[in-house]
């Protein structure tokens, strides 16, 4: 039986692996873009072995910086960087495989069905175009492999536990944790989706803090850590200055309510979203919000729904609660977010009337959402693309026609540029950056993006 899982399991890590290359095919034509060059082209804490030691343990993410260090010294350009971003969202895909199969084992009541769902959740997982901000934009890996590391620290700590390897369990999983921190300091919500996990799944209080205890003490000290640190002091003031300003509300709520509607229609990517105030987005997260309480009661009868609405939760709201951002809505991150939504849109797929009419439904959905990917990775190709793109779905937003204007001008498109620097002053005259653009090609000095 052990063996036939596992050729079981080979077969279903190819299916996800050519699922996600598959929909990923065309996202190696994608170059450099946005904050690319800040992270990664013009740094040199990435371009040099001695550069990237002496930043260590000054900076942050080191271990993102070390993932962009090789690929830059591998010498084959933004090629090697886009396949090593398609590899860590296969494998990620894999560990949503491995959670969701789990997570019904322990805590679902779907009979023999667990690996036809988990198999599901993961091909939603690997082709829906959500996710294509966290792979085909190359500095999206702070927020994929992030993920990877974070799910393998809860995989193992569900996983081992169940095996009976619990002096494995918290050892292995502090160390995944420990480097997911070091990929992108939000894996600090780990402690709260294990204790999740645990609840979600039948573990008492008293046992779950027994088996994380020294995650929870880890998690004490990092942050510690973190609040000796100039810059995360400063971003902290920040923070609490804008709740006091009221700048956590609508804005904030909007921007949460947004990013579960970019999962649930993905007809509008957008890389820098202008969704205002919108009445209808709080109002429709505040219905989500008060269906908390019911998902924590019938966790027992309806798992996969409790669990998704509760994860949502810790990785969305928490996370703006205690560090509002000037940039609400970025589409990455769902990345670690979403994928009990996966496992919630399976289950409930699954179990239409007819299973031919269940697998029918699966694949006409994972088909479509391919597609649709397939058709954002082209945005990538170009940063004029991509902020063409970006204006039609923000026309109101002073950034980004500034940012156009300076994709039209390093292509040499200048009288468009002007246009779009004008433009960017119509919407906010007091925007430095447009005006100083306008300035600078007065002096052929190439333009500031923000």
């Amino acid at each position: 039986m052990c063996a036939d899982f596992k050729l079981r399991t080979r077969y279903v890590y190819i299916a996800v692996f050519l699922a996600a290359a598959m929909a990923y095919a065309n996202a190696f034509a994608g170059v450099f873009q946005f904050d690319d060059y800040n992270v990664i082209v013009h740094n040199d804490a990435v371009h040099s072995w001695a550069v990237w030691w002496n930043d260590f343990g000054h900076g942050i993410r080191p271990l993102l910086k070390l993932s962009y260090l090789l690929n830059w010294l591998s010498g084959f350009g933004e090629i090697g960087f886009h396949v090593v971003n398609l590899c860590i969202h296969a494998v990620t895909a894999m560990l949503v495989y491995q959670l969701s199969r789990l997570f019904l084992q322990q805590a679902g009541k779907q009979g023999d069905s667990h690996d036809a769902i988990a198999l599901a959740a993961a091909l939603l997982f690997a082709v829906h175009p959500v996710h294509t901000e966290a792979v085909t934009y190359i500095s999206g890996r702070s927020s994929s492999l992030m993920a990877l590391l974070y799910l393998s620290a809860l995989l193992a700590h569900a996983g081992l536990h169940r095996q009976g390897k619990a002096r494995l369990a918290q050892p292995i999983t502090l160390l995944l944790f420990l480097l997911a921190v070091a990929v992108k300091e939000s894996a600090a919500t780990l402690p709260l989706a294990l204790l999740l996990w645990d609840k979600s799944t039948g573990v008492g209080w008293r046992e779950a803090m027994r088996r994380q205890w020294g995650i929870w003490l880890a998690w004490c000290g990092l942050c510690i850590w973190f609040l000796a640190q100039p810059g995360y002091a400063s971003m902290l003031l920040t923070s609490a200055s804008m709740h006091a300003q009221g700048f956590w509300g609508r804005e904030q709520l909007a921007g949460m309510a947004y990013l579960i509607g970019q999962y649930l229609w993905p007809l509008s990517l957008n890389i820098d979203p202008d969704f205002g105030h919108s009445d209808t987005l709080t109002f429709l997260l505040v219905g989500l919000g008060a269906l908390l309480p019911v998902a924590w009661f019938l966790r027992r009868e309806l798992p996969v729904l409790a669990f998704s609405l509760l994860w949502l939760f810790v990785h969305l709201v928490v996370l703006h609660l205690f560090f509002p951002r000037l940039d609400i809505a970025n589409e990455r991150q769902l990345y670690l977010a979403d994928w009990p939504l996966c496992l919630l849109l399976a289950t409930g797929l699954w179990h239409l009337p007819q299973r031919r009419v269940a697998v029918a439904a699966i694949t006409v959905l994972l088909v479509l959402l391919a597609g649709m990917t397939l058709s954002r990775n082209t945005v990538y190709r170009s940063e004029v693309a991509l902020w063409e793109d970006t204006v039609l779905k923000s026309p109101h937003k002073a950034r980004v026609h500034n940012n156009l204007g300076v994709a039209y001008l390093l292509a040499g498109r200048t009288d468009e540029a002007k246009a779009e620097f004008a433009t960017a002053l119509s919407i906010e005259p007091g925007y430095e950056k447009a005006r100083d653009n306008l300035l600078r090609m007065n002096g052929d000095r190439v333009g500031q993006q923000e």
